[in-house]
């Protein structure tokens, strides 16, 4: 099966996305989506490459778009970082030392 190459132009959800929409011709316009059995771990940003292979299940003609039915294990390239945990602000922590001298 043939590989294709594309970029990143969005992800839902944007973290461990289920599916990918990538720009294969043209930079910037979509015209894949990727849709995933199971989700990625982590997110990548737009504009960053894959590769994948597939079985195209559906296109649109006008805008052009084909989708794809996709197992994590076609992918090649995919880094998915985690987003860094959410830091309490220095208010909570403030707010929560005084709840406790209380």
């Amino acid at each position: 099966m043939q590989k294709f190459k594309g970029k990143i132009v969005s992800m839902t959800p944007a973290i461990k996305p289920k599916e990918i929409v990538l720009a294969l011709e043209q930079p910037n316009v979509p015209d894949v989506t990727l849709e995933l059995s199971q989700a990625l771990p982590g997110k990548m940003e737009a504009g960053e490459e894959l590769q994948f292979e597939g079985i195209a299940k559906s296109f649109t003609k006008q805008p052009f778009m084909v989708v794809f039915d996709v197992e994590p294990k076609q992918i090649d390239g995919w880094t998915g970082k985690n987003a860094a945990p959410a830091r309490p602000s220095a208010s909570k922590s403030k707010a929560k030392a005084k709840a406790k001298a209380q």
